[in-house]
């Protein structure tokens, strides 16, 4: 069992902790790095299945809770299935327009 760490803004807490939640996983809070974020300390057997997790928190997170792209309409909860990705805030977007 390997131990991961996740660093985020404290606004984004909720959307991780379902997202996690959801998918099987605990954790532990700790203070972040810096003012306003948090750590969790999440026990995994795989990081690229919990980094697939942390992926679509992170997009509906960005897109929908607060930060520079809150106002965005870009998260759907089949965002892997679209066509392109932000290089920018990798909000998915079918078609070709990729104007974040």
């Amino acid at each position: 069992m390997m131990k991961a760490a996740i660093v985020l803004d404290d606004w984004k807490l909720s959307i991780f902790e379902r997202h996690l939640t959801e998918a099987g996983y605990t954790f532990e809070k700790f203070p972040g790095v810096t003012n306003n974020t948090l750590t969790l300390k999440v026990p995994t057997l795989s990081v690229s299945e919990l980094g697939e997790v942390v992926k679509v928190a992170n997009t509906e997170a960005i897109c929908t809770g607060g930060g520079y792209y809150a106002s965005m309409d870009c998260y759907n909860a089949s965002w892997w299935s679209w066509k392109r990705r932000c290089s920018i805030c990798g909000c998915v977007w079918e078609g070709s327009d990729d104007s974040c």
